[in-house]
């Protein structure tokens, strides 16, 4: 069991065009997990070694990996591999109906960059941008809506899209994920990049924090730096900066 009492479930299911061996090593090698876990921080080895390496229980033979928080299965099928995230105890699925959980929501924030380090960047290290925090105006609707992407919402896994958001920022790339709490997408400019989104649903009965991570490949420090200042200045305005998000540029 990994979370409390009770027969476990299945929170988050991720297939992912890679061998089962090659998603096992991004669960057991630290330089790996730094590719997909999380975002940078300055605690962010001494979280990947809490979660992934001391006190999991590891079955290389089964490929599964016990974090105490969900447990990782993979399922071989060819060249693919499924990665399932299981909990017990857990609130609901992130995909279907049920209580806002923000541990299943993390899995699949988190399973979701996975999949997108191992089949557009594998091997490549990456910058992040960490922003969440409750918003300013309640009633400004959700952070998609905000940033302008209320159309993107609508379009579908797999799809192109093209979006003018209200950060100043054209961006064009895949859908990459569509839940009821979260948008993924990849994002070409960001040297084929990828943003996450997270929110509340409409069925939760409070607002909770929102969230985005951007993940950029760019080279160009300066122009990292330039897109990072341009994010959180935005988000200042719209956002409450929430503890460990970044800061707006004074």
């Amino acid at each position: 069991m990994s979370d409390g009492e009770g027969v476990e479930s299945v929170v988050v299911e991720v297939t992912v065009s890679a061998p089962a061996g090659v998603v096992w090593q991004m669960l057991r090698d630290p330089v790996q997990i730094r590719r997909w876990h999380g975002w940078e921080h300055e605690g962010l080895d001494e979280e990947i070694r809490q979660i992934f390496i001391d006190a999991p229980r590891a079955s290389e033979a089964d490929r599964t990996l016990d974090t105490g928080d969900g447990r990782f299965e993979l399922e071989e099928r060819g060249e693919q591999t499924v990665v399932r995230v299981l909990r017990a105890g857990a609130a609901g699925a992130v995909s279907g109906e049920g209580v806002h959980d923000p541990i299943n929501e993390g899995w699949l924030t988190f399973v979701t960059q996975l999949r997108f380090a191992l089949e557009r960047q594998p091997g490549r290290d990456r910058d992040t941008v960490y922003l969440a925090g409750q918003a300013r105006d309640p009633g400004a609707g959700s952070l998609v809506e905000q940033l302008g992407l209320g159309a993107v919402a609508q379009v579908a896994e797999g799809e192109r899209y093209y979006a003018a958001t209200t950060t100043g920022d054209s961006l064009t790339g895949t859908v990459w994920l569509r839940s009821e709490r979260q948008l993924g997408l990849t994002v070409d400019r960001w040297g084929e990049g990828l943003l996450m989104l997270s929110d509340t649903g409409p069925a939760d009965p409070e607002p909770g924090s929102s969230g985005a991570i951007l993940t950029v490949f760019v080279p160009d420090e300066q122009s990292r730096e330039v897109l990072a200042e341009r994010w959180s200045q935005w988000w200042a305005e719209h956002y409450e900066p929430a503890e460990g998000s970044r800061p707006s540029a004074e």
